[in-house]
């Protein structure tokens, strides 16, 4: 993993991430760069020339398939919060 990355007169240079680094899902982008000796690295330095980057793909988050997944999860929880209650009370007094 990289990070503190920049771009620099047609250079990608950052900083190789310490062990245990955990970035958002919306932080992750791969970089394929062709040929392997295209990227160097020195010491905890990495660079690659952009004209040797031969595909990215960064991971999109899907807003309406995340909304979704909420939704359902608080209409699944709360009729399921109410039974368990009514189990756990043992009834329903009015």
């Amino acid at each position: 993993m990289i990070e503190n990355y920049s771009v620099s007169e047609g250079i990608l240079k950052g900083m190789i991430a310490p062990e245990g680094y955990k970035p958002d899902k919306k932080q992750i982008a791969f970089l394929y760069a062709a040929p392997p000796d295209a990227v160097s690295v020195d010491g905890k330095t990495i660079s690659v020339l952009m004209d040797n980057i031969a595909k990215a793909e960064q991971t999109k988050i899907n807003k309406a398939r995340t909304f979704e997944s909420l939704t359902l999860g608080v209409l699944v929880a709360i009729p399921l919060i109410f039974f368990l209650t009514l189990l756990i009370g043992g009834g329903y007094d009015m």
